[in-house]
């Protein structure tokens, strides 16, 4: 490596670790790199240390990345107005409930920036307190109304800037002066209401009522915003008194408002179908597998694709039920709950596997193998064919193909395999380098990886439904960090430590023409594997076969009838 790319590559090192996306970048320089095929020690030796200075500094970035996107997710889920202001009442922050509050609240505006309320002399008496504190730092709160009590007025406290830098952090510019709390009248939010009907059997008429008590409506209120009567309301409150095992509404409002019913719910429970079984595996360790379809169905494993989790399914799931199927989705180690440490080789996963069909009194499962998950499939076949019906591989990746000497390959198959084969480590602390994106914000992470995909893939991951469901999929699996991901990516393009030619349960190769690498992948595997058989899908890529026209490969497969 000559002195100009040491230089240009030492300092993009550096500034991945405070810019998201640029891993993609060091991928892309290191695989274009004129280096003797000797030279990974040389290399080594040269960028390790700037490696390890860059992860110090991302390592830092991400904690207080981490640090602040929590503030934010609690501050956001507060059932308090918050509105940071400048001495001139200029908006200079606010959080959902504040945003909500100026759409939706007449008395109250942002107006050319600037915070207005309705009634005159509150909102004189809101700019001459951020005056007055401009001048004269102070930790005093200044107490008011918004609107009259007649009106039911909200309680506002104004607080110096200084005294809510603790909870805002972040959020407080050098102009800030003071923070407006104002307390919600609003009917709580919808994460509210289902807690409070999973806790209490609640029925979510009930589950309104008992938020808008606790809000501080009255019965004569809740019936005029239910259309209803107030002898209507006392009936249901009644009824509600009676699950939550409380006899006055006071007890009610205590209740509820001492519970943290407005905390975001997990991962888990926003999946929308689905149930996770926790399995004992060697090693005192427990694995995650996330059921779908009917429990007394006919039994699939799927392995999932390396940046993924037990979270990847079709969408429609409908066809599962119709034909008594049930999906199972194991993640690997040291993936989404599964405990670590991150596998060693391929066919390290063979007993975790064994493990979940003993588990499950399965004597032979199916296995489908997406993408990298391909190669952990034919790993537990290489170890255990008789516990093995028959394999689906989609769009598998294969050993023993030079991916970017492939015409039109899409970027992920020209860097990232022959970075992997040639320099593992280095390729490895890309990876971890990366986490501070990964792990931080999937979203924005995402954008930057669709520039791996193909066309085709990239079409069907933009539209919303499938987006939201492989975001989902991609935060779950890096719940712990990348050490397994990083090793799953450098352990699925280095030599597989077993023969396709001894694997001689019946495969069926899923491929389509949008990717010319998954076309000569599934060449490869269909001359290597004895018995294969090849399911081909014109113009279709892996997003599409797995979100879209999964149950049509399953009827090409023999597995189901049309």
């Amino acid at each position: 490596m000559n002195t100009s790319q040491s230089g240009s590559f030492i300092e993009l090192i550096y500034q991945s670790a405070i810019d998201n996306g640029l891993f993609v970048d060091l991928y892309e320089q290191l695989a274009e790199l004129n280096l003797p095929a000797n030279g990974e020690a040389e290399v080594e030796q040269e960028l390790l240390q700037h490696f390890q200075q860059s992860l110090s500094i991302a390592k830092r970035v991400n904690q207080l990345q981490q640090q602040k996107k929590v503030a934010e997710n609690i501050i956001n889920r507060l059932s308090t107005a918050i509105l940071v202001l400048d001495s001139d009442a200029r908006v200079l922050y606010s959080n959902e409930q504040a945003m909500a509050l100026l759409k939706q609240d007449a008395r109250i505006k942002q107006i050319d920036g600037c915070l207005q309320i309705q009634s005159k002399p509150e909102n004189l008496e809101l700019r001459q307190t951020l005056n007055s504190w401009k001048r004269d730092r102070t930790t005093t709160d200044k107490a008011m109304l918004l609107g009259k009590k007649s009106e039911h007025a909200s309680v506002m406290i104004l607080s110096p800037a200084e005294d809510a830098h603790q909870l805002l952090q972040e959020q407080l510019p050098d102009t800030a002066c003071g923070v407006l709390f104002i307390a919600s009248k609003t009917t709580g939010n919808a994460q509210q209401a289902t807690r409070l009907q999973e806790l209490y059997h609640l029925t979510p008429t009930e589950a309104d009522i008992t938020q808008r008590l606790c809000y501080g409506q009255s019965i004569e209120d809740i019936a005029l915003a239910r259309q209803s009567k107030p002898a209507t309301i006392r009936g249901y409150i009644k009824i509600i008194f009676q699950k939550t095992s409380t006899k006055r509404q006071a007890e009610l409002v205590t209740l509820v408002l001492n519970a943290p019913l407005h905390v975001g719910l997990t991962a888990q429970e926003h999946s929308n179908s689905g149930c996770d079984i926790m399995i004992p595996a060697k090693g005192h360790r427990q694995l995650a597998v996330r059921s779908y379809g009917p429990d007394n169905g006919t039994a699939m494993l799927l392995s999932h694709a390396s940046m993924s989790s037990r979270f990847e399914r079709p969408l429609d799931l409908a066809f599962l039920y119709e034909h008594k199927l049930r999906l199972l989705v194991l993640d690997r180690a040291g993936y989404g709950l599964s405990d670590g440490p991150a596998y060693e080789q391929l066919t390290d996963i063979a007993d975790d596997i064994l493990a979940v069909l003993a588990f499950m009194h399965i004597d032979k499962i199916k296995l489908i193998g997406t993408v990298a998950g391909g190669g952990y499939a034919l790993a537990f076949a290489s170890r255990y064919p008789e516990a093995v019906d028959e394999i689906i591989l989609l769009e598998s990746f294969s050993p023993n193909v030079m991916e970017h000497k492939i015409p039109a390959a899409p970027n992920y198959y020209k860097t990232v395999p022959r970075v992997v084969r040639a320099f593992p480590t280095l390729a490895q602390k890309i990876m971890q380098l990366s986490m501070h994106e990964l792990s931080n914000d999937w979203e924005k992470a995402y954008d930057n990886l669709k520039r791996f995909f193909n066309d085709s893939d990239k079409q069907v991951f933009d539209a919303d439904h499938v987006r939201s469901q492989a975001v989902k999929q991609a935060t779950e699996c890096s719940r712990q960090g990348i050490k397994a991901l990083a090793r799953d990516i450098k352990l699925i393009h280095q030599p597989w430590p077993f023969e396709l030619k001894a694997i001689h349960n019946r495969c069926y190769v899923v491929y389509g023409n949008a990717d010319p690498v998954a076309t000569c992948y599934a060449q490869n595997l269909l001359k290597e594997l004895p018995n294969s058989r090849a399911i081909f899908r014109e113009g279709e890529g892996f997003a599409a076969m797995l979100y879209h026209n999964f149950a049509d490969i399953l009827c090409q497969a023999g597995w189901i009838k049309p």
